[in-house]
């Protein structure tokens, strides 16, 4: 009886550490994001520089009829003056 205690506690205790590991992994997947936000707000705050201010970038899946296939294409919108590129 004592060793099956000693067996599902040690099981609890793994549950608990892998759901823990699992969000801390969620939690640093969303820091691309982040910056890219950040990036946004930074270039916002300044002004008159060469360059732009505010840069969104998505992926888009696009068919392409003459070779039958699908193509990943980066999308990107830039505005206003700061000091950005207009890169993705």
């Amino acid at each position: 009886m004592k060793r099956i205690k000693i067996i599902l506690g040690s099981v609890a205790v793994l549950a608990i550490a892998s759901v823990t590991v699992f969000n801390v992994n969620l939690n640093s997947q969303n820091d691309k994001l982040s910056a890219i936000s950040l990036a946004n707000v930074e270039a916002l705050a300044e002004e008159g520089n060469n360059g732009v201010s505010f840069v969104e970038c998505h992926s888009v899946t696009q068919y392409d009829s003459s070779t039958n296939t699908t193509v990943e294409v980066t999308q990107k919108t830039c505005s206003g003056n700061g000091p950005l590129s207009c890169e993705c």
